[in-house]
């Protein structure tokens, strides 16, 4: 992809973003971006997704627990790292590899620290972690 077409595509992001209107061609840049490919949604249709555990709270630590107790095959991720090296599955390993890159392309809007990689390094977020900050 060549820096013009990169150009072209972030610049057409930025006008939809401040008039909230994302069409079909929006989603077929992003995926061009990200590297998605027919064959990927193909197979992402043919599996049962992970779910991302980003946060939570005394409540739903112990509904977390009590669901995997229940549903051992749940694809559960509470750690990229730990789920990339011992998920066997390879699709839920694409698809958590296109999320990691997206999270990387995001970030790099932010204004200060603009970090990639976040994704391995920021620990779930708990409500005690929430009011130590305030």
């Amino acid at each position: 992809m060549t820096d013009e077409v990169l150009d072209n595509i972030v610049k057409d992001l930025e006008e939809q973003q401040e008039d909230n209107d994302i069409t079909l061609l929006d989603y077929k840049e992003i995926s061009a971006l990200l590297g998605i490919n027919k064959k990927m949604m193909e197979n992402s249709r043919k599996t049962v997704p992970y779910t991302r555990i980003l946060g939570y709270s005394d409540k739903g630590k112990y509904l977390i627990s009590e669901i995997m107790s229940q549903n051992p095959k749940l694809n559960l991720v509470t750690s990229v790292k730990d789920f990339l090296n011992t998920n066997k599955n390879k699709i839920l390993k694409e698809m958590l590899e296109t999320d990691i890159y997206s999270t990387n392309i995001y970030t790099l809007g932010y204004e200060k620290d603009s970090w990639s990689n976040l994704d391995y390094t920021n620990k779930i977020v708990t409500l005690q972690d929430l009011k130590e900050k305030k």
